[in-house]
């Protein structure tokens, strides 16, 4: 079906699909053996989502997690349950099956996957507490993970968009320890040093927006931190800093 997609043969995709559910509905009718049943309601679930037909998705996986919770898929299931119900707009019944996932299947290898979901809907709704606490529980479980560092983002903005200034400047500066060689690492500099400067702690806004035009002389932050190193404030900062070095 991909190469479909890349040809952007819809057409043709839709027909194959509808041609393969059609096989596998008839599959169903001839050979009702309960040992195939989950596998054969998964992949018309699979169907369904490829052409969109959300209800029908939700249809099939709510089958397997009704009739066989204990199955291997079941957790799958639930996870493409979810899937189905954001997809087709209903965010809480989302959330619910996720949450629901998370408390059935702790162990499974898509609860990554689970909490980056929540905590976009959290992001999204503005309910940043609960994104940042999702992200912070998700760094101290999937250290390394390939989405490690956007999560780890996000709890620095979701602490900025609280107005925490003082937790979002801590977070922030932990990203940049944390992750120095990521695409976001000169952002999260600037975005310290912003924080900080809210939280009128000058001395540490100004060190942040001086890392981020030293560290990362040509990156777009870098360009903000020089214009924020103008502001009166920082000005004054700078020649506080110069007196202390001649002291010394």
């Amino acid at each position: 079906f991909k190469s479909h997609k890349l040809l952007e043969r819809s057409d043709e995709q839709t027909r194959d699909l509808e041609s393969g559910r059609r096989v596998l509905r008839e599959v169903m009718e001839d050979y009702p053996d309960p040992k195939y049943a989950p596998r054969v309601a998964y992949l018309l679930g699979q169907f369904a989502q490829e052409l969109e037909q959300w209800n029908e998705a939700i249809k099939s996986y709510e089958m397997i997690i009704r009739r066989y919770p204990d199955h291997t898929l079941a957790a799958d299931a639930r996870y493409k349950l979810a899937q189905s119900y954001e997809e087709a707009g209903d965010f809480d019944a989302a959330l619910e099956a996720y949450v629901t996932l998370a408390a059935t299947h702790p162990k499974s290898p898509l609860i990554a996957s689970v909490m980056i979901r929540i905590s976009d809907y959290f992001y999204k709704n503005e309910d940043f507490d609960i994104a940042a606490q999702v992200g912070e529980r998700f760094g101290e479980r999937f250290e390394g993970h390939e989405h490690g560092a956007e999560m780890a983002f996000r709890v620095g903005q979701c602490y900025y968009k609280t107005e925490d200034y003082k937790k979002a400047g801590l977070s922030f500066d932990q990203f940049a320890k944390t992750f120095p060689d990521d695409e976001l690492g000169p952002d999260s500099l600037f975005w310290s040093g912003e924080a900080y400067r809210l939280a009128r702690n000058n001395s540490e806004a100004f060190r942040r927006y001086n890392r981020c035009r030293w560290d990362y002389p040509e990156s777009e932050a870098a360009k903000y931190a020089r214009g924020r190193l103008a502001l009166p404030e920082m000005l004054q900062q700078f020649e506080a800093e110069a007196r202390s070095v001649d002291d010394e």
